[in-house]
């Protein structure tokens, strides 16, 4: 910590005058929230700053690290880039504001679309439902922001999106209440609604009051689907609770079979439901949508919510939309895929076929090397089980006492082989020895990854041995 900072805490603190720390000609400050993000981040942003800095490159940095849990689909690279590039025109009008508030008027149309033929709602998406923004977590944080005052609270089982932490910290300044499950109740089971009225309910006694709920459908990083009578139950605990209902459904075409479910789960949109007749009012139900993870597209920095029912929260996210508008150049580029629809037909059921593919070869190597992991049938990862491979002394010969010892351990020597595996500690999973694990890396990069990380795992169990 800085001495800056340190400064700036003491004042925030009441121990030192405000007025006295002027006229002694300090530094110029920050405010208290900045400060508060600041210590939020302090050591995490210059730790992943040094490993984006030696990012792998096949030709700039062929011995630079690779991240094999990072939510990224370079499964349909080659073919997005191509019609990227053969279909990039702008015009006179994309130099300008444009004719939309948040995107173009286009856009917002062949959104409504795409999302009324794959959501399947109840009503029809209107292009005047939907407010975009550069990137889901932009969308969620400004939600976040309309949603909760200051120190409110969020309810998100875990483990999840880690991202989410940020989302709706950074500037809604609401306080996400995380939801641990009792032992034998699977997150995304109807019994797990248990845990959330106990965790909404030792929330409000901590004096954070609960203004939503979040869910992932299909769920980060558990890579399965919410059933419609999970997503039912949601919605009847934020009636009865008086809360919003956020359901993030950024991986809903990203769906895929495999050996191990033959069979997945049907996708259910909470726009599919009709709430009135179960008693729920709609306008507490927003919907979070995008093109990075469906369309490989997470450098366009696109993202939505769908909000059907709620015109006030839809015009008031509008009005502040300048703060999050989309680029012309992300615009135009989405928009020529989503109104191309032929290429957008093909594009859909190539990239789930590539997903069941990789994952198929992913957990192979799983299997070969004895590494256990849960099944998935949705998004870019899965969870796997490396508590065998946690190192039991370090490098040095010393003996690791502790599992968290053992953690940073096998991250280091993972790293000074240049490949990161995830933990699942970093999103909420409450066993140590978790990691998630991306399988859809361009395909010679996952192979790397997994060359690399199998080195790592098998001179550990060696060394156990």
């Amino acid at each position: 910590m800085t001495e800056e900072v340190k400064e700036l805490e003491t004042v925030f603190a009441g121990k030192t005058d405000i007025k006295g720390a002027e006229q002694a000609s300090a530094p110029a400050q920050m405010s208290r929230r900045g400060v508060n993000n600041l210590n939020a981040v302090r050591g995490k942003l210059e730790a992943f700053d040094a490993i984006l800095q030696d990012s792998y490159h096949p030709e700039k940095n062929p011995n630079g690290i690779i991240n094999a849990g990072i939510a990224e689909n370079g499964l349909m690279s080659d073919e997005i880039i191509q019609y990227y590039n053969e279909h990039f025109k702008l015009d006179k009008c994309d130099l300008s504001y444009g004719n939309g508030f948040s995107c173009s008027r286009e856009l917002a149309v062949a959104m409504s679309e795409l999302y009324n033929d794959t959501l399947k709602p109840l009503q029809e998406i209107k292009p005047e439902h939907i407010v975009a923004g550069v990137g889901m977590s932009a969308v969620n944080g400004q939600l976040g922001w309309y949603l909760c005052e200051p120190g409110e609270g969020v309810l998100i089982g875990a483990p999840y999106y880690n991202g989410f932490d940020i989302e709706l910290t950074s500037q809604a300044q609401a306080v996400p209440v995380e939801v641990q499950f009792r032992d034998g109740v699977h997150p995304l089971s109807l019994e797990a609604l248990e845990d959330f009225e106990m965790a909404l309910y030792e929330s409000r006694k901590r004096g954070v009051e609960v203004r939503a709920i979040l869910v992932a459908s299909p769920q980060n990083p558990l890579g399965w689907i919410i059933s419609r009578d999970v997503l039912i139950a949601y919605g009847k605990f934020a009636e009865k609770h008086n809360i919003h209902f956020i359901s993030d459904e950024i991986y809903s075409l990203s769906i895929f079979k495999s050996k191990d479910v033959p069979y997945p789960p049907e996708f259910v949109s909470s726009a599919s439901i009709n709430w009135t007749e179960l008693g729920v009012d709609p306008s507490r139900v927003h919907i979070l949508v995008g093109a990075s993870k469906d369309f490989a597209s997470n450098g366009l920095r696109i993202g939505a919510m769908i909000s059907q029912h709620n015109k006030d929260l839809v015009s008031a996210m509008t009005s502040s939309s300048v703060l999050m508008k989309l680029s012309s150049a992300s615009d135009v580029l989405w928009l020529s895929v989503l109104t191309n629809k032929e290429y957008l037909k093909y594009y859909i059921v190539e990239n789930q076929r590539r997903l069941s593919e990789s994952y198929e070869k992913v957990t192979g190597w799983c299997r070969r090397v004895g590494i256990p992991y849960e099944k998935a049938c949705a998004g870019f990862f899965f969870l796997i089980d490396l508590r065998g491979f946690l190192p039991s002394r370090n490098e040095k010969g010393e003996v690791l006492n502790s599992d968290e010892e053992k953690l940073g351990e096998l991250n280091s020597r993972l790293l000074k082989n240049k490949v990161l595996f995830n933990p699942g500690t970093s999103y909420h999973h409450r066993i140590i020895g978790y990691f998630r694990l991306t399988h859809t890396l361009y395909p010679h990069t996952q192979d790397l990854a997994l060359q690399r990380a199998e080195k790592v795992l098998l001179q550990i169990k060696q060394e156990n041995a």
